[in-house]
């Protein structure tokens, strides 16, 4: 309340009191959303609810008197988060890209291509001679001149449009086609805990991992295809999860194919992942287009055509590039064959090479040993 310091910004007549964004949606509206985006907005919600259940449970409840229920309530919390989120600025450093309440800046609007961004500087400490220590704090720089009474505008953060409408509450209208997926290697995995490893250990990701599909680039990031690759394997590609190949399986092996199978089931994954999302959306992509041309700009059903719109393209593209790479597994090399070009030997792919390397052999057998018939007798030790 007025006790904060933060209470002469929370009531700044530049900022809403309550904010437009989906955590405080009716439940219609919310049910909306989730046929219009792939952005985590259930999942988040989740979190929350569990996250208030352990705080009521072992912090108001065990402190009525400094947590009065009246106050600390769940709508409260909801609410609480959406001021948070919807306030929030992205801070990108060296070390990790982060949200943070800033004050002043939050008054800043989004745009693709904003005319300044927020950098960090770090603290410093006093250092061994004694000089001056100084907090973390942020500037805002311009990325190119600007006029007298330009507006400044910043980047906010998420990459789709659904991301923009579940943090902030507003999609752009010039929203490019980008969908967010997320890929997670499954708990029941016999080899779940290889896997993680590799994923968290070796590549820095996390083992549930969002990843930005895009229309207009269609191909997805290699990063993915070997989360993908990595998710599949199993059977008698699962002798790579062993420890001696551990330091080179994400960057070198999981990179390119492993096996035709492993291919075909991380390819069809993301197919199925793919149309699995847009079937989740409501309406059509022509539906999608009318309530673009007919609806009041800055409505929800209009940001909520605009989310359905970018997103579909993405994904519809997305899958047709999957389905197109379904078509190329037999003209991919894996890791098989890679091994044997690497030790010099080319794989038999006809019979005919068949049938002359056995004559070729037969040949050599007769005149150099002496075939099986000349009964000939190896003495010592054979280095196979």
């Amino acid at each position: 309340g007025e006790q904060s310091d933060l209470a002469p910004w929370m009531r700044s007549s530049l900022l809403p009191d309550r904010p437009d964004v989906p955590l405080l949606w009716s439940a219609e509206q919310q049910a909306e959303l989730k046929g219009s985006t792939t952005a985590p907005f259930e999942s988040r919600l989740a979190e929350m609810r569990d996250d208030y259940a352990w705080l009521q449970e072992n912090v108001f409840d065990a402190a009525p008197v400094v947590f009065p229920a009246e106050v600390f309530t769940w709508d409260a919390y909801v609410e609480a988060h959406a001021i948070a989120f919807s306030r929030c600025c992205i801070l990108a450093s060296k070390d990790a890209v982060r949200p943070a309440l800033l004050p002043l800046l939050d008054l800043a609007n989004h745009v693709a291509e904003p005319s300044a961004r927020i950098e960090v500087v770090e603290a410093k400490t006093g250092g061994r001679f004694g000089g001056k220590a100084t907090l973390a704090s942020v500037d805002l720089v311009a990325t190119s001149d600007l006029a007298s009474g330009a507006e400044v505008c910043v980047r906010y953060g998420g990459e789709t449009a659904g991301d923009l409408l579940v943090d902030y509450g507003f999609a752009d209208s010039r929203a490019p086609p980008l969908a967010s997926l997320e890929f997670e290697i499954e708990e029941e995995d016999p080899n779940y805990d290889d896997k993680c490893d590799v994923l968290e250990n070796e590549a820095g990701l996390a083992v549930s991992q969002p990843w930005v599909l895009s229309a207009q680039q269609p191909e997805p990031p290699p990063e993915l295809m070997a989360v993908l690759r990595l998710r599949h394997m199993d059977g008698s590609d699962a002798f790579l999860l062993e420890g001696i190949f551990r330091q080179v399986l994400w960057p070198e092996h999981l990179q390119l194919p492993i096996s035709r199978a492993n291919e075909e089931k991380a390819v069809r994954d993301a197919i199925d992942r793919c149309t699995a999302a847009v079937a989740g959306f409501s309406g059509s992509m022509q539906s999608d287009l009318g309530l673009l041309a007919e609806a009041e700009p800055g409505t929800e059903s209009y940001q909520l055509a605009t989310v359905r719109y970018a997103e579909r393209r993405a994904l519809e593209a997305s899958a047709r590039w999957f389905e197109a790479a379904l078509e190329r597994l037999g003209e991919l090399e894996y890791y098989q064959e890679r091994r044997l070009r690497n030790l010099g030997l080319e794989p038999i792919e006809t019979a005919e090479e068949l049938d002359a390397l056995r004559a070729e052999n037969m040949r050599g057998g007769g005149e150099e040993m002496g075939g099986r018939a000349g009964g000939r007798k190896f003495e010592g030790d054979i280095d196979w």
